[in-house]
């Protein structure tokens, strides 16, 4: 079975643009999301190309990009990595 790992990360600016725009109670408070952004900012040399900037992509065109990916198998992880050409 093949296991992907992929990061969702858009610029701080848009991650917090778009938590302004959330409806209801979902998470929308600066603190908590700057501290999520920065758990995720430096994944090291070998997660970092596992990151996919969506800061100027819809989430429609997100979906793409990862389905995409996903097929070429370019964020595999473990023994059944494969190589494969960023979308």
């Amino acid at each position: 079975m093949a296991v992907s790992y992929i990061v969702l990360r858009p610029d701080l600016e848009t991650t917090l643009a778009r938590a302004r725009e959330r409806a209801g109670r979902e998470l929308r408070d600066v603190g908590p999301i700057t501290g999520l952004y920065g758990a995720f900012a430096q994944l090291g040399e070998e997660l970092e190309a596992h990151v996919i900037d969506t800061s100027g992509l819809s989430a429609e065109q997100t979906c793409a990009v990862v389905r995409r990916a996903l097929a070429a198998g370019e964020f595999a992880i473990g023994p059944q990595k494969s190589s494969s050409i960023r979308p």
